[in-house]
């Protein structure tokens, strides 16, 4: 469909869509409820919008060629592609912005940036050329994690993850640049046993 769809209270559901946006707003926004197995694309505007602590949304692609392809202010993203042309692929602003088996791509800012946010097994493929084409950037605020993921970037003086904030690092792995992180201070401090397990504190 051409346009764009907003969904409104914790019972709304959207499924098996396919959405071309033009408009300046997202081109699906999702206040509570889920969204599953939709694609969607915006030419001037973020193509997904998370603002809600109960919103779900699964199997999604959001590409914009003016904004984010996934913005999260609040809420949780499960094996979703989110991708720009225009600024990141997938921005996940607050502490309860999480994403779970997500890849994000961008050639035109670093792949994701969080906050707070937690991401888990997630992809961050950076394509623009760059010092600051990182994988993952945590622009404002501590206590953020980042646990098994993978980032890639072009420009060698780019970093899988960078940002002058603190948090959890855990099973980081990168492609392309020289130095794996860059200003972002680590604050695991437990020791991963013979097996593999550690606790994240």
């Amino acid at each position: 469909m051409d346009g764009r769809v907003v969904q409104s209270g914790l019972a709304s559901e959207t499924y098996n869509c396919t959405i071309h946006n033009t408009t300046s707003s997202a081109g699906l926004t999702v206040q509570g409820g889920k969204a599953t197995n939709c694609y969607v694309y915006s030419s001037v505007a973020d193509a997904i919008s998370s603002n809600s602590n109960a919103s779900i949304i699964s199997n999604c692609t959001g590409i914009s060629d003016g904004s984010e392809g996934i913005f999260i202010n609040k809420g949780k993203i499960y094996n979703c592609l989110g991708k720009s042309t225009a600024s990141y692929g997938i921005y996940l602003t607050q502490a309860t912005s999480y994403a779970y088996n997500c890849t994000a791509e961008s050639s035109a800012n670093a792949a994701i940036r969080l906050n707070t946010s937690k991401i888990y097994n997630c992809q961050a493929i950076c394509t623009w050329n760059d010092v600051s084409g990182d994988g993952i950037v945590v622009t404002q605020g501590n206590g953020f994690e980042i646990v098994d993921c993978y980032a890639e970037v072009v420009n060698s003086s780019a970093h899988a993850v960078d940002g002058n904030q603190s948090g959890i690092i855990k099973g980081l792995s990168g492609k392309g640049m020289t130095t794996l992180i860059g200003t972002t201070t680590n604050t695991l401090t437990n020791t991963v046993d013979s097996a593999g397990n550690i606790i994240l504190a």
